[in-house]
């Protein structure tokens, strides 16, 4: 990344400014509301979008990164001490790590499938949504494995 470059998420899309000399430059592919911004420990920008899922900027380019059965409305993402992108959805909480993904939702566990926010203190991942919040402990695996009751009617 360059310390003289900023980026700006927009209502339309994702800007680059240099300051230094006073440009601007939208990056191409970008049509919807950048939500979040974020720099990894490995220096790639990652940015989501409302509308158009989770990317990554390389060399002035937005390269979309597939995350199967997730929603492409996200609201916020954050990296752990692992390297783990935590992405927050409309349609649950993304676990993303290089090239594999999960899915949390209300069944493993969380308040709402709508998460809008997301913040990691001490180990521990915020999940907050429309219905409450909710914490766990960034090194667990959010699994139901409690079978649901099962009542037959006649």
């Amino acid at each position: 990344m360059n310390d003289n470059l900023i980026y700006i998420g927009c209502n339309d899309g994702l800007y680059k400014i240099n300051p230094i000399s006073n440009t601007q430059k939208k990056i191409k592919a970008i049509n919807t509301a950048v939500s979040k911004i974020m720099v990894s420990k490995d220096s790639t920008l990652y940015f989501t979008t409302k509308g158009q899922g989770l990317y990554k900027l390389e060399n002035d380019k937005a390269i979309p990164i597939p995350i199967p059965n997730a929603s492409l409305v996200m609201t916020d993402l954050t990296e752990d001490t692992h390297g783990t992108i935590w992405i927050a959805g409309n349609n649950g909480l993304i676990k993303y790590q290089k090239n594999k993904s999960s899915i949390y939702k209300k069944a493993n566990g969380l308040v709402s499938n709508d998460i809008t926010h997301l913040s990691i203190y001490q180990n521990k991942l915020f999940v907050s949504s429309p219905d409450g919040l909710c914490q766990f402990p960034i090194e667990t695996e959010l699994e139901n494995r409690t079978p649901p009751l099962l009542q037959l009617l006649s």
